[in-house]
């Protein structure tokens, strides 16, 4: 019976590389088109010369101890062995049933490695790292990733059940792991997300599919383990976040794309289609420059005139953010399938419920419905201007490794890497409604109004008449009002629907009257009675406070009025030096 190692899938011996997914089924396929039986001795063969055109990059041979040349397949087998998709007999490489299925399309790569995986459960030990992996990531609550360090501590969590190098290791490295080890445990994450049960944006790694991590789990048992980190997205391609006014939405987006390839845009009214994706418009022609027009030839050519050539005015397809973040992914993408890791980008929509999105995203609509793989389902077509931008060199047109109607301009697919985030204010919902198809197409997240209570955080206070007045308190009196007036949460106030300029946490007088007070009046109840718990009534020696009230003739803040109308909503007042 087999033992279980690390080193069965050659990623302790430098192979992996060839599991690049481009490599194992460029291979699989070039034995298919010589036959389906090669010689891997014979260098000369029309084998390795296709080999070496597809893959340049790839040392396919090298010179051993006798100055011969000795085949990458005698030392580098592992990914077609273990997935069971080429044989090998002495020099001879058969391509199997399995491999079969691949190039006829029947059989994915996800798939088989899946079934690699899930043959760890059939060694004889109960320790399979791909299941435990898996397992963990099937445990947490949605939305949370783990690093490669959570990796390291639940592998070690586990002991060997069979003869397994790589436990043992962790085991014998204790706290100070090794770059070779956590290279090895990184290549076993690089597997994962290639058969499609996790996915990578950065150093952290979330679930992907629940079903292709449940499969791969087979029987292994998860014992506790630490949580992981949380991410705002949980893996997930098309990622609406919505809430009140002020809860942290751009920010949570801004901490989840950090440092990855974003391409920005902002929804309004008058957004469409040639503004989200792109269109002809007028643009200045090379630069200014002379001329010099010569007459007669020869030796006796002379200088006739000097021409001013100024700018001018040409017209050229300008891409926007859609069409800039959509070459940039399939860009990456083909690096991917050169042998580069995933790298993700991000299309980010602000307040995506201030613009039309039916009409912004027309046809697009259709590509928002992705496989398990990440990619569309259903490409559609380019119209002729967009095909030939496309299709230049610049753009896809270099770009080897893609599909050719992709690089062709042809059809637009949303590659993988490409994740798009965009951020919905509650209290704008009814300026253009977003109908149940578009929703569908996207996974919604939540964010409720909350006191942040991270390390070091200072409680913003509104600052009046040289008095300090919790700003959280204030937040909830409010709320409170609005919901009981308007029956929704909608026009809520989030903790950061004002800023405060500085570390103190101070929001000045003039700044809440002029953002908060305003929002108040003007937009939340301007169709409804003020409450008389927010404003006052006039009644038992109460206040019954206007707009116009919190101003003077000038225009400026009353401080002393928005004192007294926070102590009237039963807010205490702390002493603090004038800012």
């Amino acid at each position: 019976m087999a033992t279980y190692s690390i080193d069965w899938i050659g990623l302790d011996r430098g192979h992996e590389g060839f599991w690049n997914p481009a490599i194992w089924a460029g291979v699989i396929q070039t034995v298919y088109d010589c036959g389906g039986t090669i010689d891997f001795s014979d260098f000369t063969s029309h084998f390795y010369q296709k080999l070496v055109v597809d893959f340049p990059s790839v040392t396919w041979s090298s010179l051993d101890k006798n100055g011969a040349n000795r085949s990458l397949f005698r030392d580098a087998r592992e990914p077609w062995v273990a997935t069971k998709t080429l044989g090998f007999d002495g020099n001879q490489i058969s391509i199997t049933d399995i491999g079969l299925s691949v190039v006829h399309g029947d059989a994915t790569y996800g798939e088989t490695l899946v079934e690699t995986f899930k043959s760890y459960n059939e060694t004889g030990t109960t320790d399979n790292p791909f299941s435990i992996i898996c397992e963990c990531l099937l445990t947490l609550p949605t939305g949370n990733a783990i690093s490669i360090e959570d990796v390291i501590k639940i592998m070690r969590h586990y002991r060997p059940g069979g003869d397994d190098d790589l436990l043992e290791v962790l085991a014998a490295e204790d706290e100070n792991v090794s770059n070779v080890t956590e290279r090895r445990l990184k290549n076993i994450m690089t597997l994962l997300a290639y058969s499609g049960a996790l996915t990578i944006v950065g150093k952290d790694y979330f679930l992907a599919s629940r079903s292709v991590a449940e499969e791969i789990t087979g029987k292994s048992s998860l014992k506790e383990h630490s949580s992981g980190r949380k991410l705002s997205d949980g893996g997930v391609h098309q990622l609406i976040t919505y809430g009140a006014p002020g809860t942290g939405k751009s920010y949570r987006t801004k901490l989840e794309t950090e440092g990855h390839a974003v391409y920005r845009t902002t929804f309004h009214p008058d957004s469409d289609y040639s503004t989200f994706v792109g269109a002809y418009k007028p643009t200045m022609s090379k630069d200014a420059g002379l001329i010099e027009v010569y007459k007669g030839s020869g030796s006796s050519k002379i200088l006739d005139v000097t021409h001013e050539v100024k700018k001018g005015i040409s017209y050229d397809f300008v891409p926007q953010a859609f069409i800039k973040a959509y070459v940039d992914a399939w860009q990456k993408m083909n690096a991917e399938a050169e042998g580069a890791a995933r790298v993700p980008v991000f299309l980010v929509i602000e307040e995506i419920n201030r613009g039309n999105c039916a009409q912004i995203f027309g046809d697009l609509f259709q590509l928002l419905d992705r496989g398990e793989d990440g990619y569309s389902d259903y490409p559609i077509d380019t119209d002729s201007d967009l095909k030939r931008f496309l299709s230049d060199a610049e753009q896809l047109g270099k770009l080897s490794k893609i599909r050719e109607e992709v690089r062709a301009g042809a059809k637009l697919v949303l590659p993988p890497n490409l994740y798009i985030r965009a951020t919905m204010n509650t209290s704008d919902q009814s300026l253009f409604p977003i109908d149940s198809a578009f929703k569908r197409r996207w996974e919604w997240k939540y964010v409720p109004i909350a006191k942040p209570t991270k390390a070091g955080w200072v409680d913003r206070v509104i600052v009046a008449d040289s008095k300090a007045y919790s700003w959280w308190d204030f937040l909830l009196k409010a709320n409170e009002q609005i919901l009981n007036t308007t029956k929704s949460e909608d026009k809520q106030l989030g903790y950061f629907f004002v800023k405060a300029p500085d570390a103190t946490g101070h929001i000045k007088a003039d700044r809440f009257s002029g953002k908060v007070l305003f929002y108040l009046y003007n937009d939340v109840f301007k169709d409804y009675a003020l409450p008389a718990e927010l404003f006052g009534d006039g009644s038992n020696g109460s206040t019954k406070y206007e707009f116009k009230m919190f101003f003077d003739e000038l225009g400026e803040t009353k401080e002393s009025v928005v004192a007294a109308f926070l102590e009237q909503l039963g807010l205490t007042g702390t002493p603090v030096n004038p800012v």
